[in-house]
C-alpha cells in the first residue's frame, strides 16, 4: 500500500500540529473575503507551500469529497482544485 492510499503521509505534514481550522474558512454570501480570512488563508497557504506533503494532500484535496468551497488542501483553494479536477476528468 502506498503512502497516499494508507494516509500514513498525513503524519508528515506541516499542518499537523497546527490548528485544523486554519485550513477550513466561512465563504461569505458574494464571495468577497474579510481582510482577516484573506490573511487566515495567506498563512495557511504559506505553510502548505512549505510542506514536505503538499502533492499528496493534493491528492487528497481533488477527491471529490473534498472538493467543498472554504477549505485549503495542498496549498489550493476549492476553485484552483475544482478547475484541476474539470481539467482531469476532460482528459479521461
Amino acid at each position: 500500500m502506498g503512502i497516499l492510499a494508507s494516509r500514513e503521509w498525513h503524519k508528515e505534514g506541516l499542518c499537523a500540529n497546527e490548528a485544523s481550522d486554519w485550513w477550513f474558512y466561512e465563504m461569505p454570501v458574494g464571495g468577497n473575503l474579510t481582510p482577516e480570512v484573506r490573511q487566515q488563508i495567506k498563512v495557511a497557504v504559506d505553510i502548505c507551500n512549505e510542506c514536505p506533503v503538499k502533492l499528496q494532500c493534493l491528492e487528497q484535496g481533488l477527491e471529490s469529497e473534498n472538493l467543498i468551497n472554504g477549505s485549503i488542501w495542498g496549498g489550493m483553494l476549492y476553485h484552483q482544485r475544482r478547475g484541476i479536477a474539470k481539467m482531469r476528468k476532460h482528459k479521461r
